[in-house]
């Protein structure tokens, strides 16, 4: 089902969502593209933006950016699918060709979230996991949490039992999460791929008063996580085309 995403969205980094972000067009070298957007699509990516924020998603208040080069910057992760086709300026490649144009905006914001981020949304590049070690998957978990701010603020993480594995075996793991008076024990699978069940037990262990939950949408190489009440999450899908799951833990039980 999500054979398509690692094609879309394998060609980014992973971008750390929270901190104020510095002018984008400082850090972007549209030299190192062939790809220029054209007024159509820098459009598409405002409007979208636009949608996406009433929707929930919090845009970085100490963000400046500039919309052309950002909107380059997601064909750039693209490219392989969409970057490499001549458009003239009425045409607009996201849709052109991409299932899901709205998805490519998110998606792209949250997977270069160090620039200019929603702060509450954070794409995982692809084959982020394919067992990593210990002192990674600690960075990992980390990154997740940068997009919860102050529902959860994360303290401290600690593993027990986390051992490396071949592919194809699988070790069973305990993650610690600790905040502020509050301690979440999760159980995980540790393999090839990043254990998606993950989400299903924050969001049961999520701590007292908090409406926001873990969405994600991916395929355990490359995920997309959303931090936002669930019937936001399901606004979100509804506009991109493509579910965020929202799991609540009993799956796992």
């Amino acid at each position: 089902m999500f054979g398509w995403l690692k094609s879309l969205f394998g060609n980014g980094g992973t971008g750390g969502a929270g901190a104020i972000a510095p002018t984008f067009a400082a850090d972007f070298d549209q030299e190192e593209s062939e790809i220029v957007p054209n007024a159509t699509e820098v459009e598409f990516v405002k409007s979208t933006v636009a949608q996406l924020e009433v929707l929930g998603l919090k845009i970085n208040a100490g963000a400046e950016f500039d919309l052309t080069a950002y909107t380059a910057s997601i064909l750039r992760i693209f490219e392989n699918s969409i970057g490499f086709h001549d458009v003239d300026e009425t045409q607009n490649r996201f849709k052109m060709f991409s299932p899901y144009p709205e998805l490519n905006v998110l998606w792209g914001m949250a997977e270069l979230s160090k620039y200019y981020p929603f702060v509450n949304a954070i794409a995982i590049g692809d084959h982020c996991y394919d067992v990593i070690e210990e002192e990674q998957f600690y960075e990992l978990i980390s990154q997740i949490f940068t997009i919860t701010g102050s529902d959860w603020p994360l303290s401290e993480i600690d593993i027990v039992n986390f051992m490396l594995v071949r592919p194809g075996n699988m070790a069973r793991s305990t993650l610690y999460i600790s905040s502020e008076n509050h301690k979440a024990e999760i159980q995980f699978r540790h393999w090839k791929d990043f254990d998606e069940s993950i989400f299903g037990s924050l969001n049961r262990n999520c701590p007292p008063g908090v409406k926001s939950r873990f969405g994600y949408s991916g395929d355990g190489g490359s995920i997309c996580i959303l931090w936002l009440p669930p019937e936001q999450i399901q606004a979100v899908s509804k506009f991109v085309g493509l579910e965020f799951i929202v799991p609540t833990g009993e799956e796992n039980s």
